[in-house]
Formats: C-alpha cells, sequence, structure tokens
C-alpha cells in the first residue's frame, strides 16, 4: 500500500507544494552546498563585549616601561639602606623586572653584596633592578 493513500487530501497537498517550493529554489539557487568546516565553527566564536579590549590587553602584553635611572642621591640611600638590612627584616621592594614597575613585600631571606643579589620571601632581586627599598 502506498504511504500517501493513508493521508488526507490536505495533507498531500501540502506536501505537493512543500516539494514543489523546493524545486523551484533548485532551479533558482542551485543545489545548497554545505559550508567548510572553518566557516561553519565561526559562527560558535565567543562574543566580545568589550570593544576593542582584546587588542588593548594584547598590546598591554608586550609593552615595556623603562627602567627607572637612580640619581646619585637616591643611589646612596639605597646603598645605605641595603646595608642597613639584616636577614629576617620585612621590607617593601620596588624593583623593576620583565619590563615593568614591580614591587614585593617579605622577609629578608638572603643579602649576597658579592653577586650583588637580596632575596625577599623567595624571589631573587639584583641590586641593579632594585628602585627603593622601605622597611616595614
Amino acid at each position: 500500500m502506498h504511504e500517501n493513500a493513508a493521508l488526507d487530501p490536505f495533507e498531500q497537498a501540502y506536501r505537493r507544494s512543500v516539494l514543489r517550493d523546493i524545486e523551484q529554489r533548485i532551479a533558482l539557487h542551485g543545489e545548497h552546498q554545505a559550508r567548510p568546516h572553518a566557516d561553519r565553527a565561526r559562527q560558535f566564536m565567543p562574543f566580545a563585549a568589550l570593544k576593542g579590549y582584546e587588542d588593548m590587553a594584547r598590546g598591554r602584553e608586550f609593552t615595556t616601561l623603562p627602567k627607572h635611572e637612580l640619581t646619585a642621591e637616591e643611589a646612596r640611600i639605597l646603598s645605605d639602606t641595603v646595608s642597613e638590612l639584616r636577614k629576617g627584616d620585612f621590607v617593601r621592594v620596588a624593583y623593576y623586572g620583565k619590563g615593568e614597575h614591580r614591587v614585593v613585600e617579605g622577609a629578608v631571606a638572603y643579602k649576597g653584596e658579592a653577586i650583588k643579589t637580596m632575596r625577599v620571601g623567595s624571589l631573587d632581586i639584583a641590586f641593579d633592578d632594585i628602585e627603593s627599598i622601605e622597611p616595614l
């Protein structure tokens, strides 16, 4: 038995009209071609709520700030402060590292006059990179 025989006449007419519409679209526009995978995936890309933020953040990643050169007076004060520090003293150290100015607080774990390095917590800082030291 043919499956359309069980359908009422209105359903049969509707299905014929849908098939006729499909045939007309194919005749007018050609057969539908699936998009390449990369184009289909584009619809699932994340939405950028802040226009330009990603470019700004990417630019910040590679922007380096110039190192602050100490004056003779600042260098003398820094040298005096370093010479007075003892293991276990708590300090706030402003230093230049990885292209930016940074601050670390902690206990002086090591001060190596010979290698011109001090350790605050677990961070080694070269004397040449230190901009200021404040005892806490």
